[in-house]
């Protein structure tokens, strides 16, 4: 009986790692928009790009240079799940801060389904900082420049 349960409990373990590690689901992100460089105006940019699966989850990270390296999650894309088409309006700072500033822009993806993605505690929220980028498929990483003119007066 006791060997059973131990069985049992090794062929769960096996089957959950499975399931939940990452790298079972893969996927691809590029960056469309803005374009390397690109000089925006004002606290919010439109980021978009395409994934593969079509239907895959998009996450879009951006970082400011003062930061050291901590990421902010966006809100959640918007995705097209025939074209693997998405985008999102991106905060970089706010209204009040962050004016002239450089910020690293990324994309993150999977196909992993949702439930597991809650199982092992990997769904994003708005707002949340990462300081350690997880194991999912990333976008190269885009520079852009802040300018508000109207924050500059």
């Amino acid at each position: 009986m006791m060997l059973t349960l131990w069985i049992a409990a090794g062929l769960c373990s096996a089957l959950l790692w499975f399931v939940l590690t990452p790298e079972r689901w893969p996927a691809s992100v590029h960056l469309a928009a803005p374009s390397q460089g690109a000089v925006i105006e004002g606290a919010s940019t439109t980021v978009s790009g395409i994934t593969t699966p079509p239907g895959a989850r998009v996450v879009v990270l951006v970082s400011p240079e003062r930061t050291n390296g901590q990421w902010w999650v966006q809100d959640e894309a918007v995705l097209d799940e025939h074209s693997g088409r998405w985008s999102v309006a991106a905060r970089l700072g706010s209204e009040t801060e962050g004016n002239e500033q450089t910020y690293a822009i990324m994309a993150l993806a999977t196909s992993e389904p949702s439930i597991l993605q809650a199982l092992g505690d990997r769904r994003f929220r708005p707002g949340q900082i990462l300081r350690f980028l997880p194991l999912q498929a990333q976008s190269d990483v885009l520079l852009v420049r802040r300018i508000d003119r109207r924050a500059a007066r």
